[in-house]
């Protein structure tokens, strides 16, 4: 019996030998980390200390790394703050990013979570050299982390916000187009090639706009397609969260607008996007589409 793919769009290579998720135990940071990709960078377009000399990516099991894991407990109240490093990227110049999980229990004992991302000056050498060094930025920026929870509240950033609905998005997205006539339009296209920015930031846009612009109050829109979220930088992913009924509701509903209406909503920010910033205005104008109109959502 063949048993068919569970990533079709996946090639041969990605699931040979060589791209098996084998997890390497740091023994001088207690890091259990998988190298993503690893391999030496020749680009010499930019010269000077911005050059790094290899390209490196590789990810973190907070749970078998207790070092590169705080958490604070209030035993009085029963709330949490839990932050866990889990990704390292180091491009072919600059700095190292890193991307840290926020995890937030209130006295409700309701969870929030959050990523964040931060960086940290590339080093050559060892990995073991960059882990220390990343434990060591890591541990400050946690640190403040909880001291501005604790002052400000639990925020999200906008990247963030909008990360967490563009995952709702991406995973919804699949498992409709999944199921769809294979004559009917698809939501989400070449969603395993940067998860479609257009689509994604059209969505996001038109939720925050019907939630009284919460995402994006004030803030000049320069390029519509990737103002909320880049998914092409970075390498983002989509990641599993708990929404409310209310947030599945609208969003299911603003994504079936857009599959109705794919084209012309294209037609509309392209007309919108011929001068700088986008006309937001011009678009709000000539958009029908309302939060409690059931004919137009």
């Amino acid at each position: 019996m063949e048993l068919s793919l569970c990533f079709p769009h996946l090639n041969n290579y990605a699931l040979d030998q060589r791209a098996k998720r084998e997890f390497i135990t740091d023994k001088k940071t207690g890091c259990v980390y998988h190298i993503v990709s690893r391999y030496k960078n020749n680009d010499r377009r930019y010269p000077g200390d911005n050059n790094n000399t290899e390209v490196l990516t590789l990810e973190i099991d907070p749970n078998l790394s207790p070092n590169f894991s705080i958490e604070e407990i209030d035993l009085v109240s029963g709330g949490s703050i839990t932050c866990n490093l889990t990704a390292l990227e180091q491009p072919r110049w600059g700095d190292t990013e890193l991307t840290m999980s926020v995890f937030y229990v209130d006295e409700a004992q309701t969870l929030q979570e959050s990523v964040r991302t931060f960086c940290m000056k590339s080093i050559g050498g060892t990995i073991t050299k960059r882990l220390e060094l990343a434990l060591a930025t890591f541990r400050k920026e946690a640190t403040a982390t909880i001291a501005k929870i604790h002052s400000r509240g639990f925020t999200h950033t906008r990247r963030g916000t909008a990360s967490y609905y563009a995952s709702y998005i991406v995973l919804r997205a699949k498992e409709l187009d999944a199921k769809r006539h294979k004559w009917d339009p698809k939501i989400l296209y070449d969603v395993w090639t940067g998860y479609n920015n257009p689509t994604l930031n059209t969505i996001i846009y038109l939720y925050s706009m019907l939630n009284d612009d919460f995402l994006h109050k004030g803030q000049t829109i320069g390029m519509f397609h990737n103002h909320f979220l880049e998914t092409q930088i970075g390498n983002w992913q989509p990641r599993k969260f708990n929404y409310t009924e209310q947030e599945i509701a609208e969003l299911d509903a603003i994504m079936e607008y857009y599959r109705m209406n794919r084209d012309d909503l294209n037609k509309l920010i392209k007309e919108c996007s011929n001068g700088y910033p986008f006309d937001e205005q011009r678009f709000r104008a000539n958009l029908k589409i309302s939060k409690h109109t059931e004919t137009t959502i």
